[in-house]
């Protein structure tokens, strides 16, 4: 029947696509995760290179001991030869010391990075959200047409960008702390530092190393610069939540801190915040003007970074909790960010 009539079978499969594509587009306006149809099937819009084509280092490399006040870009000149896009890398980044199993990192690197005398640049750390993989900065959040963007503007200077992996699995949560879960904070503020430095040539200073991160990944860089300010003195929080949480306080106290509300609450910013001064932090806060859930939460949690003595902004965007916002979110903060770093004045 089905070789007698073949136009039918046709529609059935047109009609199929049809519908998975209708369904498809409605997710995506609401998330906006997949900003080209060449991304929503897997075709990357990016250039990648081989890791081991980016290890090592260059001994002319420019930017060490800046004298106070001068940038990266006050000593760089790019050369001719330089590339005119960065690329996106991937990473196992080992859990050495916390034990962590964390997905391989994602890692932007600037067109100055493939430059000789490379510029010794700064880092961002930056997280997905919860469900998510440390891919969905590069995809759906358009981090590489983002940093070669702002790279273009500043004679390839951008900073490295390191994608990193705090949950583990894409559905788990780790709330970012010590846990029977994972010791994700450890991850985070060691072993990922630790990796850049030993594996990357880039900017070394006290003020070189930034990390930010949207909804989950929001609230993560908010946790892990205020329990760590030494090595993250700068955070970006887009549509970070209220608190960590597993979904009650109940829930997140008893499974995560055997019931001690007191270790949460060392572990929770607003509380953080509310109990502790913060000098020499700066901080962002994004949130989409749609956003009825997270949009509250950050603009409680920008009034208290900046009673906690933080140099915090707060930036309201036209749209939801969705890549729409944290993309447009990433490409506003980045100069603030660069500056902040020591990468341009």
């Amino acid at each position: 029947r089905t070789r007698r009539r073949p136009w039918r079978v046709a529609g059935v499969l047109l009609t199929t696509v049809a519908v998975l594509l209708g369904a498809g587009g409605h997710v995506n306006r609401m998330y906006a995760e997949f900003p080209t149809l060449g991304t929503l099937i897997g075709i990357p819009d990016h250039r990648t290179v081989p890791l081991a084509d980016v290890l090592g280092s260059d001994p002319t490399a420019v930017g060490d001991d800046l004298p106070p006040g001068t940038a990266v870009e006050d000593v760089w000149t790019p050369p001719e030869n330089m590339p005119t896009s960065g690329a996106i890398t991937e990473a196992p980044i080992p859990g050495t010391t916390s034990g962590f199993a964390a997905r391989p990192a994602q890692i932007y690197l600037p067109p100055a990075y493939f430059a000789q005398p490379r510029p010794l640049l700064p880092v961002l750390v930056l997280l997905a959200g919860q469900p998510g993989t440390p891919e969905d900065w590069v995809v759906s959040g358009r981090l590489p047409v983002i940093a070669d963007a702002f790279a273009s503007q500043h004679a390839g200077l951008a900073p490295v960008v390191v994608v990193a992996d705090p949950l583990g699995e894409s559905l788990s949560n780790t709330l970012c702390v010590d846990s029977p879960r994972g010791d994700s904070r450890t991850y985070l503020t060691v072993d990922v530092p630790r990796w850049i430095h030993e594996n990357l040539q880039v900017a070394s200073g006290p003020m070189s190393m930034a990390i930010g991160g949207l909804s989950f990944g929001g609230t993560c860089a908010l946790q892990t610069a205020l329990s760590d300010p030494d090595v993250f003195p700068t955070f970006l929080d887009m549509s970070g939540q209220p608190e960590p949480t597993i979904g009650t306080r109940a829930d997140t106290v008893e499974q995560f801190f055997g019931g001690d509300e007191a270790a949460f609450r060392r572990n929770n910013p607003a509380d953080l915040m509310a109990t502790r001064r913060f000098p020499g932090m700066a901080g962002a806060f994004v949130y989409g003007s749609t956003d009825t859930e997270y949009g509250p939460a950050a603009r409680e949690l920008y009034s208290a970074a900046v009673a906690a003595g933080i140099d915090a902004h707060l930036t309201e965007l036209p749209g939801g909790h969705s890549y729409a916002v944290w993309s447009a979110g990433l490409e506003r903060e980045l100069p603030w960010l660069a500056r902040r770093t020591g990468l341009i004045r």
